[in-house]
C-alpha cells in the first residue's frame, strides 16, 4: 500500500529562486542572496563589509541564509549567522534554514543553526511538516539524532496528521524509526485518513520495521 504525502520538498523552485531571482536588482542586498545561494564565499565576504541588511528579502521572499543553507555551503552559512543573520527567519514558503538543512542532509549546518539557537519546533506554514519530519522522510539519521537532542517534538503532525514516525516507517529508515520510539514516540497515532506507521511499514514491505513497531505495541 503505497502511501503519498505532502512532504517538505524543497526545490529551488519552493525556495523561490528562479532565473529572474538572479537577475541583479542593483542592490547589495541581492548581490547576497545571489552569492549565498551559488556558494561564493568570496563575494559574501566583499559585500557583508558594505553594511547591508543581511536578512533583507528579495522579490521573492528570498534571504541569504536559506539558499546557503540548501546549498550546504557551511561556511557561508556560518559568515552570515556571524554577521547577524537571523537563525529562524523564513523565506516566502515559510521554510526556515533549519527545515532545509534537515531535509538536504547538511549535518554541520544543521549544527551550526542549532548551536545559534534555531527553533526546533516550528513547522513550515506552507505544509505543517518540521524539520525532524523532513530528516525522517529523507533518512538523515544523524540530523535526526540532533534535532531529537535539542527537544524536536517526536509527535509533531503536518497538515494531513502525519507523523515523523510515518515517514521513517514509509521509507525504510529502520534506525530512525527505532530512535524516534526511544523518545517516546506515538506507535499508533493516526494520519488524516486513519493510516498508522504499521500500515505504511506492512505497506511497503519493511518488514524489520514492522516488527520493531509491532513490539512497541502497534496496532492497525
Amino acid at each position: 500500500m503505497k502511501y503519498l504525502a505532502k512532504y517538505l520538498v524543497l526545490t529551488i523552485l519552493v525556495l523561490g529562486i528562479s532565473n529572474s531571482t538572479f537577475a541583479f536588482a542593483g542592490s547589495f542586498e541581492e548581490e547576497l542572496i545571489v552569492a549565498a545561494g551559488k556558494g561564493d564565499i568570496n563575494t559574501v565576504q566583499t559585500i557583508l563589509t558594505k553594511g547591508v541588511d543581511v536578512n533583507a528579502k528579495n522579490n521573492d521572499g528570498v534571504v541569504a541564509l536559506i539558499p546557503a543553507a540548501y546549498g550546504g555551503y557551511t561556511e557561508i552559512v556560518k559568515i552570515l549567522l556571524e554577521n547577524g543573520a537571523d537563525v529562524n527567519i523564513r523565506n516566502n514558503t515559510g521554510a526556515t534554514p533549519l527545515m532545509v538543512a534537515a531535509q538536504q542532509g547538511h549535518t554541520e549546518i544543521v549544527q551550526a543553526l542549532l548551536a545559534k539557537g534555531a527553533d526546533v519546533s516550528v513547522s513550515n506554514e506552507t505544509d505543517g511538516a518540521t524539520a525532524l519530519s523532513a530528516a525522517a522522510y529523507k533518512g538523515h539519521y544523524k540530523i535526526v539524532q540532533a534535532l531529537l537532542a535539542k527537544g524536536a517534538d517526536v509527535n509533531a503532525k503536518n497538515e494531513i496528521d502525519v507523523t515523523a514516525l510515518m515517514e521513517a516507517a514509509q521509507q525504510g529508515h529502520t534506525e530512525i524509526v527505532q530512535a524516534l520510539l526511544a523518545k517516546g514516540a506515538d506507535v499508533n497515532a493516526k494520519n488524516f485518513y486513519g493510516q498508522t506507521a504499521l500500515v505504511f511499514a506492512e505497506g511497503n514491505g519493511h518488514k524489520d520495521i514492522v516488527s520493531l513497531l509491532k513490539k512497541a505495541g502497534a496496532k492497525k
